[in-house]
């Protein structure tokens, strides 16, 4: 199964390690410290991101938050959404 972070990026579920929103610090810090290489996900300024999708290999950067995209994940391996999750802030 895949998650779709967009109408042409996708990446498969079983990959993801963690999807958090960008702390108000910003997302610098936490991509120094994983050491991945960062795809903007249509583009989007640094300053837009909202939140990080990480992967085995790539850090994906959007512009909707950490709660969008753990329901679209969700909907993936039919999950309840309702308190099926902690949700924290990095």
């Amino acid at each position: 199964m895949y998650l779709h972070l967009n109408r042409n990026t996708s990446v498969p579920a079983g990959e993801i390690v963690a999807i958090v929103n960008v702390p108000p610090s910003g997302s610098t810090a936490v991509c120094r410290g994983l050491s991945l290489p960062v795809t903007a996900v249509d583009g989007v300024p640094e300053p837009e991101w909202r939140c990080l999708v990480i992967t085995q290999g790539r850090v994906f950067a959007l512009a909707v938050t950490g709660e969008t995209i753990l329901r679209r994940y969700q909907k993936c391996f039919c999950l309840p959404q309702e308190g099926a999750h902690v949700f924290k802030n990095v």
